[in-house]
């Protein structure tokens, strides 16, 4: 089970997240699911979940995101990823105009599922990189 809830996720990330084909997210996560975006607001609801994928292809085009790695126990999947895009409309959360910047954004995720469907997640990205590279925070060193 564990590889096929693997596959599953792998198939989702390439379908729903880079190629934009949302309803996929359906096969994989509960209605309920809820992911916890410190320190922005949580995303409750599957519906929420699917806006907040679409708005990333909104805000950052030719958006794309890599999964290095994924490690199962038990009912937990954490998946190391990298995200890369360019800002070129409006980064929910952040009341910025588009600055055309090419972003490469990395990070992790911790995801809890219920049987086969996930219902809670935890992802931790680099968001002062983020606003490094958007030249929000100067660089340091």
């Amino acid at each position: 089970m564990a590889e096929d809830i693997k596959a599953k996720f792998l198939r989702i990330v390439d379908e729903a997240w880079n190629q934009g084909h949302l309803d996929l997210l359906n096969e994989l996560h509960s209605i309920g699911y809820i992911e916890h975006h410190p320190p922005f607001p949580d995303v409750e609801g599957l519906d929420a979940f699917k806006q907040m994928v679409a708005s990333a292809h909104i805000a950052y085009s030719g958006f794309h995101l890599t999964i290095h790695e994924v490690v199962l126990e038990g009912d937990m999947l954490a998946a190391r990823w990298t995200w890369t895009g360019t800002h070129s409309g409006q980064t929910p959360g952040l009341p910025i105009p588009p600055t055309g910047k090419t972003l490469t954004v990395s990070g992790l995720h911790f995801l809890h599922f219920d049987g086969d469907k996930l219902v809670e997640g935890w992802p931790f990205a680099d968001n002062l990189g983020m606003l490094q590279q958007l030249n929000l925070i100067p660089k340091i060193g």
